[in-house]
């Protein structure tokens, strides 16, 4: 099984991830076994041009987990006063 976080960034065939993934993959098919199952999990399930992945489950926008209460809501620093470090 395969878990990839952040997977909205592993799509690109020229990457390391992704040719590691194929490359277990096909190491797999060539025993006469497959990967059993790969779950990946975007933060933004959207391609480069916008449109949602074709495989999306469910969608839940950070706007909306915010004005549930799901998430924390995010506190900015206020202006002209230095960020805490």
């Amino acid at each position: 099984m395969v878990l990839n976080d952040e997977a909205h960034h592993i799509h690109d065939p020229n990457m390391a991830w992704f040719k590691s993934i194929e490359d277990i993959h096909n190491r797999l098919k060539q025993k006469g076994a497959e990967l059993p199952c790969r779950w990946m999990l975007p933060a933004t399930p959207k391609h480069d041009n916008g449109a949602i992945f074709v495989q999306t489950v469910a969608d839940y926008p950070l706007v909306e987990a915010i004005s549930q209460n799901v998430v924390k809501h995010p506190v900015l620093p206020d202006c002209g006063q230095p960020a805490p470090s």
